[in-house]
């Protein structure tokens, strides 16, 4: 008995396969992920967030279940040609009729009310709304026989609910045309306006009118109409094209059709050490030289980095002293990135007395979320399946980030153009564009190194204004590589691309480097580059993080390369100073800084390098372990993914032995675990909440009210640090 129910079970799921997957995944993903769990937080707050939004939300989720109930019923409810359920026995026949008319309104069920629940968990008063939308449409679901309408026939007693029409009525093909209707609509205007649509509509209603369109295209197209033919379902149809078509790359790391950059500036960067020797000419004697790494953590990091940078920078101004100016080096990875960049294009842009985090709160606070998961849900998975949309307009998601980002400056700069093309322009843009001739009473400004990496080999990428080589490091922007086109916009997605939400970037070689001309066979006419489409396949890019999470290693590197060439030196009590020339004899009064900014929201552990009075934590081998549960199962991938966070741990422990373990050297801000309050996510949108919190860690002044834990007292003191640094007239605090 328990076979042949088994048997009924498989036949209904198989029927209406993508219902179940479309509910199963939508309430996966909004009700399990703490990153979707956000954008509900953030549906009625920020710049984006409205009664509208909301709205769109609604009808997103009235949708979803809609198409999921719809799409069930035409399956079940058709009598197909090739009945599969010929030759059961009478009790199985009952139990499929039983679940014909059940099964239908169980998905409505699960597709309204759990999220009706989390969303009331989240918004009392939008909970109620969905609440009351869930009740309305689960009320037309049981009761819409009784509406005009939809009154059909009269079943006679006995009727099989599992087979009772043979084809549509004209009020289901109506329905249907409208449900394909609003699909494409949402695909045309996310194919055209990525950024305006995305973020008009929002990341949660974007996902859900998505499953509605995979539902009706499934059920519709790749199950009903086959049936209706008695041909075999293609329900296996999706992952046959996906694996055909999955060797298309539509995301190169620098696409002419993005922006057009200066011929070849990349030949135009200074490099490191000149550039390090006339920045110091123009450093005031006795002024800390700062060296800062901004770990990764998408919008949570660059939001953290943009905010703990900006209020020093403020509290500078305030006090008619200097930060940003005395930051030599800024190593970002992932959303460190951002915020790193961020911050120095606000500095460059803004004038001394302008108030700086004020700028980059309106610059970051946006919502990078919603463009690059609309064009991930519908015009780049398309292309995956129908390679024509990409011949047609550029469908790579990457484009819909970077543009959002791009669109969010030139927002910014105002009526200022010059400034305003800063991020669809070359990496170099924010910075004066001929340092090495720099006139006097320019400002000096903090330079860059976005970190990226080739996810081939795991190889660390660097991206900066600066030439300069590493031993164990390639720089993106060598001419050998066709990357003449990447944007600011472009250098700091490729330091940040998220796995799954944001692709891997393809990086090919230059028209002409060796690799090329080998690789084209000489196809090309004299004089002519090679086609692109011919160019060869260097590797792919992804986040930074991959290689390690907080950018120190490259800061400890850059550090280790500037005391190689006698420019960093130590003085008689071991501390790092810095040095405008390499002579023996040179003065060295300048004291180097080493700040290190982490977004990770935690306890004071044993993974901090600092004391709360910035003694130094060694790593305790005898302090015992947590249990791993099920450890024959979780025991091989949670502890490979220990291992590669450990390489975080140990370039953060590098950069403190260089700063010689001094607390005043080597400074932590990390974000506190504050109890009570609901930590950010690492996620590209963050909602009123969990910018605020960031914000007064940010801000703290330390004298009230009290630390409410170590972690809090630890980020106090270390801002306690920075400040009597910045405060300093020369010299150490």
């Amino acid at each position: 008995m328990l076979i042949k129910k088994a048997e009924v079970a498989r036949f209904m799921l198989w029927m209406a396969l993508f219902p179940f997957l479309t509910v199963g995944v939508g309430n996966a993903v909004l009700l399990a992920v703490p990153q979707a769990r956000e954008t509900l937080f953030a549906l009625d707050d920020g710049p984006h967030g409205s009664a509208w939004r909301f709205a769109w939300f609604c009808l997103a989720y009235l949708y979803w279940a809609f198409t999921a109930w719809f799409c069930a019923r035409l399956m079940y409810g058709r009598e197909f040609p090739h009945d599969a359920t010929a030759g059961w026995d009478p009790a199985q026949k009952d139990l499929a009729h039983k679940l014909a008319r059940r099964v239908p309104r169980a998905l409505g069920l699960v597709a309204t009310v759990p999220l009706a629940v989390a969303m009331f968990q989240v918004n009392g008063l939008y909970g109620v709304v969905l609440g009351g939308l869930a009740a309305a449409f689960l009320a037309f679901v049981v009761l819409r026989h009784k509406l005009p309408l939809l009154r059909g026939s009269a079943r006679r007693p006995g009727e099989s609910h599992l087979r009772h029409f043979k084809r549509l009525p004209g009020t289901a093909w109506a329905c249907i045309a409208a449900l394909v209707g609003v699909s494409w609509i949402v695909f045309f205007a996310l194919w055209s306006a990525p950024v305006t649509a995305g973020r008009a509509i929002g990341s949660p209603a974007l996902l859900l009118v998505a499953l509605g369109g995979w539902t009706l295209f499934g059920s519709l197209v790749l199950s009903y109409w086959p049936n209706t033919h008695a041909w075999p379902t293609f329900n296996w149809l999706p992952l046959v094209l996906f694996a055909a078509f999955s060797e298309l790359d539509n995301h190169p790391v620098a696409d002419a059709r993005h922006a057009v950059a200066p011929a070849d500036w990349r030949d135009r960067r200074i490099e490191l050490t000149e550039h390090y020797r006339e920045w110091m000419r123009h450093h005031r004697a006795g002024e800390p030289v700062y060296f800062v790494a901004v770990a990764g953590g998408a919008s949570r990091a660059a939001f953290w980095g943009g905010m703990a940078l900006g209020q020093l920078e403020d509290h500078a101004r305030r006090q008619g002293r200097r930060f940003a100016e005395n930051v030599f080096m800024l190593s970002g990875i992932s959303g460190g990135s951002l915020g790193a960049a961020a911050f120095v294009s606000v500095v460059a842009a803004e004038p001394r007395e302008a108030v700086v985090t004020a700028r980059l709160e309106a610059f970051l606070e946006k919502d990078s979320l919603a463009p690059v998961v609309g064009s991930l849900l519908f015009p780049d998975l398309a292309q995956r399946f129908l390679p024509l949309f990409d011949a047609v307009r550029a469908t790579d998601r990457s484009l819909a980030l970077e543009d959002a980002w791009i669109a969010d400056w030139r927002a910014l700069a105002g009526g200022n153009n010059e400034v305003a093309q800063w991020w669809a322009g070359p990496l170099t843009a924010p910075l004066p564009p001929a340092q090495a001739a720099r006139r006097d009473g320019e400002r000096n400004l903090p330079s860059m190194v976005l970190n990226t990496v080739r996810l081939e080999d795991g190889q660390r990428m660097l991206q900066s204004n600066l030439r300069f080589e590493l031993p164990d490091a390639f720089d993106l922007l060598d001419a050998r590589f066709d990357t003449r086109h990447l944007t600011l916009a472009g250098a700091v997605h490729n330091s940040a691309r998220f796995p799954y939400v944001s692709p891997a970037g393809s990086v090919r070689m230059a028209p002409a480097s060796p690799a090329a001309s080998a690789g084209t066979g000489g196809a090309s006419a004299p004089g002519q580059p090679p086609a692109k489409a011919k160019l060869p396949l260097w590797g792919h890019l992804g986040d930074g993080g991959y290689h390690e999470g907080s950018g120190a290693a490259t800061l400890a590197d850059i550090v280790d390369k500037l005391m190689g060439q006698g420019l960093v030196r130590r003085d008689a009590q071991g501390r790092l100073v810095a040095c405008a020339t390499a002579e023996a004899a040179a003065s060295c009064p300048n004291p180097v800084v080493l700040v290190m900014l982490d977004n990770q929201p935690e306890a004071f552990g044993a993974n901090w390098r600092r004391h709360i009075d910035g003694r130094p934590l060694q790593p305790d081998p005898w302090r015992l372990a947590k249990d791993w549960p099920l450890p024959e199962l979780s025991a091989p991938p949670l502890g490979l993914v220990r291992a590669w966070t450990s390489n975080s741990v140990r370039a953060e422990w590098r950069l403190s032995r260089l700063a010689g373990n001094d607390p005043e050297r080597y400074v932590e801000l990390r974000l506190p675990r504050y109890p009570g309050a609901r930590q950010p996510s690492m996620n590209w949108q963050l909602d009123d909440d969990s910018r605020l919190l960031m914000k007064r860690a940010a801000a703290r002044d330390c004298s009230s009210p009290a630390a409410v834990n170590l972690a809090d007292a630890s980020l106090c003191e270390n801002l306690k640090r920075l400040r009597k640094w910045i405060a300093a007239e020369g010299g150490a605090p």
